[in-house]
């Protein structure tokens, strides 16, 4: 498996929609959400194209901005704006030789798990199940979830979870438990 390199202030972090579209207003919103979190933002071509009423465009174009995205030597992450429905299109056109070649930090969930494992399985890559920018970062992104999501993508090879103050793991019944 490889591990991505870190993601430190300053870096550039792709915008990518695998998906679905979203609005320009929206897609201004991410780009300030992330500019304020201290990254440079580079956007996908296709965020706000509308193509069959709700896909970034067409299967090859959003996979050819996910291409992009891993071969751009200035782009340090990728972090998908949305989820939605029908990123399973993308997945023929994926170049997986130039993917492996070029690690970088990936993020998204729902719609992209299935991104999420052709990376691993195909490519070696370590990504990450985690916050779309446009469905959770620009709203509600507290300081706790923040520092868990970049402690998580900039940990070495092992992550420690921790709960968050006042929520302590415990026993709420004790006993045991068979079942198939």
């Amino acid at each position: 498996m490889k591990f991505p390199k870190k993601l430190t202030p300053g870096a550039t972090i792709g915008l990518v929609a695998t998906s679905s579209c979203t609005t320009p207003e929206k897609v201004e919103k991410c780009i300030a959400k992330l500019e304020e979190l201290g990254y440079k933002v580079k956007p996908a071509a296709n965020l706000t194209t509308n193509y069959g009423g709700y896909m970034a465009d067409t299967g090859k174009v959003r996979a050819d901005e996910l291409n992009k995205m891993f071969a751009d030597p200035a782009a340090d992450a990728i972090f998908c704006m949305r989820g939605g429905d029908s990123s399973s299109r993308t997945m023929e056109y994926l170049d997986c030789d130039m993917i492996k070649a070029n690690p970088k930090i990936f993020v998204g969930y729902s719609d992209v798990t299935n991104l999420h494992l052709a990376l691993t399985e195909k490519c070696g890559l370590v990504t990450f199940h985690g916050p779309m920018v446009a469905s959770n970062m620009i709203d509600d992104f507290d300081s706790e979830t923040s520092e868990s999501f970049f402690s998580a993508i900039n940990a070495d090879e092992v992550f420690e979870f921790k709960n968050p103050e006042g929520f302590d793991i415990k026993v709420l019944k004790e006993g045991k438990a068979t079942g198939r």
